[in-house]
């Protein structure tokens, strides 16, 4: 960005500029997002944007100050992908969040480069669609009964939740492409090294047994369901106290 430019702590603070020529915003963060998925955090830079666009660096600084203003871009982008029922849509405020759980959950493991750029999700200004839809959740738990600033409790701890055990599976399956393994290598590696790491505890080596014959990728569904249905099960308990 220009000196003589003011300094703004995001981009959603600052004025948003007509395009001067074909290159527009949203192709600059259609094309981020791409080079993202494909080549990771890592791999993503205002130069090599640039020409993958076909365009002079310096033309990408009309539309964004820096890299993080790019990354805040693509983040609101992703969160547009984010399902969440409209308040009433779902009858059941359970099935709401468990679409909207299940919706971020995906999202993450699909976007795994997130990981790289956690800062983004959690300290950054909310973009346009990560408000819309904290305010159809904040309804959802609202007609279900909980006061507005408890559902914004209710809603952060479902949150919480989700991105801790999406963000690990996203930074497994990081780790496994890149070292060319499916979860299955990875689960047919940790059941050859088992007998070993757990001798002595008896505990770990009878759940690890039961591995065996294990589909990696329903159990990581089935444990990430397991856990939401408890964290659902403690709101629903506070409901049903507070009334």
């Amino acid at each position: 960005m220009p000196a003589s430019e003011p300094s703004y702590p995001s981009v959603w603070l600052r004025p948003r500029r007509e395009p001067r020529s074909a290159l527009t915003r949203d192709r600059i963060v259609a094309e981020a997002l791409r080079l993202l998925d494909a080549e990771g955090a890592e791999a993503l830079s205002m130069r090599k944007l640039a020409a993958a666009l076909g365009v002079g660096t310096t033309s990408l600084y009309w539309h964004v100050a820096n890299r993080d203003e790019l990354i805040e871009l693509v983040v609101n982008e992703i969160n547009a992908e984010v399902e969440v029922p409209a308040a009433g849509e779902v009858p059941d405020w359970r099935e709401a969040t468990r679409r909207y759980a299940r919706s971020v959950r995906s999202g993450i493991v699909r976007h795994r480069w997130v990981v790289s750029e956690l800062a983004h999700l959690v300290a950054a200004v909310p973009g346009p669609n990560l408000t819309r839809t904290t305010e159809r959740m904040l309804a959802v738990f609202e007609a279900a009964g909980f006061p507005l600033p408890e559902a914004e409790s209710a809603l952060n701890t479902v949150s919480a939740y989700v991105a801790g055990i999406a963000l690990s599976e996203a930074a497994l399956r990081g780790m496994l492409a890149r070292h060319g393994q499916s979860p299955q290598d990875w689960l047919d590696e940790l059941m050859r090294a088992s007998e070993d790491v757990t001798e002595g505890h008896e505990r770990l080596r009878t759940l690890t047994d039961g591995y065996a014959g294990l589909d990696p990728e329903q159990a990581m569904d089935d444990d990430f369901e397991y856990g939401l249905e408890r964290v659902l099960d403690g709101l629903q308990a506070r409901l049903v106290a507070s009334t």
